[in-house]
């Protein structure tokens, strides 16, 4: 019962992220969200 139960959860999270990437709602951004360029990111220029 409780597999099932865990099966449905997975698969549940796995139509919801399905639904998103074909509506445009999650999008893949390679793993980071801070630009890797100096010139765009103030945090990363010498101070």
């Amino acid at each position: 019962m409780i597999g099932y139960l865990i099966g449905a959860m997975v698969i549940a999270f796995v139509a919801v992220l399905v639904y998103g990437g074909i509506t445009g709602k999650v999008r893949m951004n390679h793993g980071c969200c801070a630009p890797s360029d100096p010139s765009k990111d103030l945090r990363m220029q010498d101070s």
